[in-house]
């Protein structure tokens, strides 16, 4: 598997075994998937959002292979509310699960349309809670419907203590989101594979 990522977006390439599903024994499928974010994502605001845009398409197979996975192999961005499969029992107390939540998917597929996609996360504007000063968002890539077999790009943010502005012109203060961690170091973005 080769790829790259970071703050400005990643690139992977995936090859999936023809076992996989049983849909094409003894050959494989090698499919890649891109992600850009257009914006600089290192620090994001309550009541912002944050977009990418996102594109799949074929890279090789091998007989008797012919697409069959590239077809439900896609890729899409998810924000945290209401999911917490991608992080640790560990590592969902300190996260704000609710904070990022999503607008728009924008699924691209590997093998068939739409290849190419737009998404998008918002943050919720509701108060912090307390003890949980992280939040997340990610980017999946994966079978679509089969359950194990995911790759999870994990973006994760830490609350700020400084206010930025008035909320929507009304009371209160915006949340600076800034550059968080995963539990493998200091970085913004951390890989997880299910």
């Amino acid at each position: 598997m080769d790829e790259h990522y970071d703050s400005s977006g990643g690139e992977v390439d995936v090859s999936v075994d023809g076992r996989a599903l049983d849909l094409c024994s003894g050959g494989f499928e090698r499919m890649h998937f891109k992600w850009r974010f257009p914006q600089d994502i290192t620090r994001a605001s309550d009541g912002g959002a944050l977009s990418v845009s996102l594109e799949a398409g074929p890279a090789g197979q091998k007989e008797p292979c012919n697409g069959a996975i590239a077809a439900i192999s896609d890729i899409s961005i998810a924000g945290s509310a209401g999911i917490s499969f991608p992080l640790s029992d560990d590592d969902i107390k300190v996260m704000d699960v609710d904070r990022f939540f999503s607008r728009n998917y924008g699924d691209a597929w590997a093998g068939r349309d739409p290849r190419t996609g737009l998404g998008s996360v918002g943050l919720n504007t509701r108060e912090p809670v307390e003890g949980r000063a992280f939040a997340y968002f990610f980017i999946r890539i994966g079978l679509r419907g089969t359950g194990p077999g995911e790759l999870r790009y994990v973006y994760i943010y830490q609350r700020g203590a400084e206010p930025t502005g008035p909320l929507g012109g009304g009371g209160g203060t915006n949340t600076v989101w800034g550059r968080g961690f995963t539990t493998s170091g200091n970085s913004l973005v951390g890989k997880v594979i299910s």
